[in-house]
């Protein structure tokens, strides 16, 4: 990957979090991304290293993460992503507890340090084959789930976002991503305001977990 710093070189100490803490605590970061701090291009680096020990499905290759901390090119991007958001925000409720943080990315989206786009050789599998199916997005999800969580672990933060893809051919046209090539979301990525995130609120596990039988 291309950069005046070397992921090796990245100095950023870790947070003192445990595994569990780690696991969490990595949230969706959208109002509290930091806008002013610059973010090192050698942290980002070695967050995308870490996520390439990510699993994938078929032990399938081909992901390449494209970048972004060119001030035009993230408003350009940006601003499309905040299309997409506007559509689906206003199917949404006025009083759904989402709306108030997502329309805070959407106001600066553009604006983040760096914006990230994960993406997979290849086009989705067309149809009804669900172990191609599987395989394709499980070749790249998970890395994009480890690269949030090298993010936290260094005190940055991401919001987990794949609502652009609605108009994905436009973004890939901006950045020149050759149409056989998959961009499976858009992560902006800053330094978070604070460090302390506390565990989202999920269904109890008895609700959900069954043994041997549905």
């Amino acid at each position: 990957m291309a950069g005046a710093e070397s992921a090796s070189h990245s100095s950023t100490p870790l947070l003192s979090l445990t595994t569990e803490e780690l696991l969490t605590t990595t949230r969706t970061v959208r109002r509290r991304l930091d806008l002013e701090r610059p973010v090192a291009r050698a942290d980002v680096e070695r967050a995308i290293e870490i996520a390439l020990q990510a699993p994938r499905g078929g032990n399938k290759g081909g992901l390449r993460w494209l970048v972004i901390d060119d001030a035009a090119t993230k408003q350009s991007v940006g601003a499309i992503w905040g299309e997409c958001a506007e559509e689906y925000l206003r199917r949404l409720p006025a009083d759904d507890p989402m709306v108030p943080g997502a329309r805070r990315l959407q106001q600066v989206m553009g604006q983040v340090p760096m914006l990230v786009i994960p993406t997979i050789q290849g086009c989705p599998p067309q149809g009804s084959n669900r172990v191609r199916t599987a395989s394709f997005w499980g070749s790249v999800l998970p890395a994009m789930w480890s690269f949030m969580l090298a993010l936290r672990a260094k005190g940055m933060g991401s919001a987990w976002t794949q609502i652009h893809l609605a108009q994905e051919e436009r973004v890939a046209r901006i950045l020149g991503i050759p149409s056989e090539v998959t961009q499976a979301g858009l992560l902006p990525v800053a330094w978070t305001i604070g460090t302390r995130f506390k565990p989202a609120r999920r269904e109890r596990v008895e609700k959900v977990v069954a043994w041997n039988a549905w």
